[in-house]
């Protein structure tokens, strides 16, 4: 049992030490994305993200960053394309960081199961 905390609880550090970086600069570059679109096309802004974009409030939405991933943002130029794969870049990066979790539940369950 005091393996299954220590594993756990390894694996949950090592989760979160690769997720913060990739997950904070996810933050940044997506208010980047949303300034940057505001600002090199109000009107189409108004019209296509600004019900949808993740920072309605000042405050990030999470079930509204895959539109923002999502969206095409030809209108709005090559800065405000190149955010948006950056940040696409990052929001892989962020979930690929939570794959040593995923593994050691996995791992649990197949133990359980099993054993």
């Amino acid at each position: 049992m005091l393996w299954t905390v220590l594993l756990g609880t390894a694996s949950a550090l090592l989760a979160a030490a690769l997720w913060l970086p990739p997950s904070r600069e996810l933050v940044r570059t997506l208010r980047e994305l949303t300034r940057a679109c505001e600002n090199g096309n109000p009107e189409r802004f108004a019209s296509q993200l600004a019900s949808r974009h993740p920072f309605p409030d000042g405050r990030l939405k999470h079930h509204r960053v895959a539109f923002m991933l999502k969206v095409d943002l030809t209108s709005y130029g090559e800065a405000c394309q190149a955010l948006q794969a950056r940040a696409r870049e990052l929001d892989r990066k962020a979930h690929l960081a939570m794959l040593p979790l995923f593994l050691f539940i996995v791992g649990l369950g197949g133990y359980w199961l099993l054993g």
